[in-house]
């Protein structure tokens, strides 16, 4: 059998499922060799999920599933559901471009420009730049991190800055810049400076800073002064300010060189995205780090999924719009702005880490309002942005915890084993039982998160194996 006619009868199984279990219906990739005719051998079976969604017959929702065949019993993968070929398109304005469309099609050109990512992957991304200024891409090396900043950044029209992180860092000079001690009416402008001073004066461009393994040196020793410049952030009218950057500027004169440093902040228009390998040549980041970031893991790319298996047209209108999105100065800074809005989405949340903060307590792990307002935020940009379609309401809260929850816990002892094996039970309690339309259940009852349960699962492990655990590295 050849590729051809393996992929021929992978089409026909998805029709005969979508016969049988309806549009509305969510699954494993395995289930669909269930419903074809004529077996396919296993080596012919990974590649089809790519061609299936590049023809419209399948789409990601985001979360993860377990397997449904006997043979593949324990694993987890991607969860499917029936495309666009199945399913009525809402009729829109003529040319109007949706947030999920043009998600869509920013997948596309990624793997034009060579690069795996899937739609639900790049909603993570975007929604982490609309809630946060700074975001750490981390796992291990030769996942992507570094290019992916760099390729979405000139598919939104963005400047782009490459930072490398030196391992020698030990303060801010370097990013910030320092009056030399022979000639203290010098000012030499840090690399971090130079593109905060040009992107303050085009506020309508989107300015990319990638700083390039940045636990290389420890994070809190060169950025700490940044990420308490990072927490002034407020609204005033109708701009987001900041307290200035302390930089060590010279006393002014009556020229005065620099007074267009002096009130420097963290222009509204400028997204910090780090990366880091987490390996043993690395620092773990801080609990002062892990507060102002959205961590998102690279660990487990899909190594029978190739780009060039999925290119296809896209549009590349809507990219504009996405832009737009992330400088519209109405977005929320703090979640007092939009409370009114999703108050019981808000509520909800609240009392979900409520249940967590209490599972954690006997092992003495808590945490704060931070990582609660940005999780809030977060989903009220899901939920502004109408991005279901593309990132399910189980995906987007399981990505949630995953990332803002999760990277603050480790230690060692039977009372954290504890803790973790009951948070382990909660994360994997299912509140969608009985649902007949899984992509309708609210993201407030969308448990199981198998993604966070998976990750809570090898730091289990670890922790039994080691004696101690973290989020990084396992």
């Amino acid at each position: 059998m050849d590729k051809e006619t393996a992929r021929e009868i992978a089409k026909d199984a998805v029709q005969r499922l979508a016969k049988r279990l309806g549009e509305n219906a969510t699954f494993p990739f395995d289930v669909i060799w269930e419903y074809a005719k004529t077996d396919v051998p296993p080596k012919l079976k990974p590649a089809r999920a790519n061609e299936l969604i590049n023809e419209g017959y399948l789409e990601r929702t985001g979360a993860v599933v377990n397997a449904s065949s006997p043979g593949r019993a324990g694993n987890r993968g991607p969860e499917y559901r029936l495309g666009p070929r199945f399913r009525k398109q809402p009729s829109t304005r003529r040319g109007k471009v949706t947030t999920a469309g043009a998600v869509r099609s920013l997948e596309a050109a990624m793997a034009d420009a060579g690069i795996v990512i899937t739609s639900a992957e790049l909603a993570n991304l975007y929604l982490a730049l609309l809630s946060s200024p700074l975001i750490i891409l981390a796992g291990i090396s030769g996942t992507g991190k570094s290019k992916i900043p760099r390729v979405f950044a000139k598919l939104m029209t963005a400047e782009f800055s490459f930072i490398p992180v030196k391992p020698q860092w030990s303060d801010n000079s370097d990013l910030f810049g320092y009056s030399p001690t022979l000639n203290p009416q010098q000012f030499i402008e840090g690399t971090l400076t130079k593109t905060l001073r040009a992107a303050s004066k085009q506020p309508e461009t989107l300015s990319i800073v990638l700083l390039d393994e940045m636990n290389l040196a420890a994070v809190e020793h060169y950025f700490s002064d940044f990420l308490s410049v990072i927490e002034t952030r407020r609204r005033v009218k109708n701009a987001i300010l900041t307290d200035p950057l302390p930089l060590d500027l010279p006393a002014p004169d009556k020229h005065d060189q620099y007074s267009d440093l002096r009130n420097l902040g963290l222009p509204s228009n400028v997204r910090i995205i780090g990366t880091a390998n987490m390996d043993e040549t690395t620092r773990l980041f801080s609990p002062k780090v892990l507060d102002r970031a959205f961590s998102i893991e690279f660990d487990e790319p899909a190594l029978t999924t190739f780009a060039v298996a999925t290119r296809r047209d896209y549009d590349p209108s809507g990219f504009h719009a996405l832009m737009v999105n992330l400088l519209d100065s109405s977005n929320p800074v703090s979640v007092d702005e939009v409370f009114s809005d999703s108050e019981t989405l808000f509520e909800g949340i609240g009392t979900l880490l409520e249940e967590v903060r209490e599972i954690l307590r006997p092992s003495g792990i808590s945490f704060g309002f931070r990582p609660r307002n940005d999780i809030c935020i977060y989903m009220y940009h899901w939920q502004k942005q109408d991005l279901a379609s593309v990132l399910s309401p189980t995906a987007a809260m399981d990505w949630c915890f995953l990332q803002k929850i999760l990277p603050k816990l480790s230690g060692t002892g039977e009372a954290l084993r504890e803790a973790l094996e009951a948070l382990l039970t909660w994360l994997n309690t299912n509140e969608t039982a009985g649902n007949t339309n899984p992509l309708s259940v609210t993201p407030l009852q969308s448990r199981p998160w198998r993604r966070s349960a998976d990750k809570l699962q090898r730091m289990i492990n670890r922790l039994e194996v080691e004696g101690a655990t973290t989020f990084w590295g396992t």
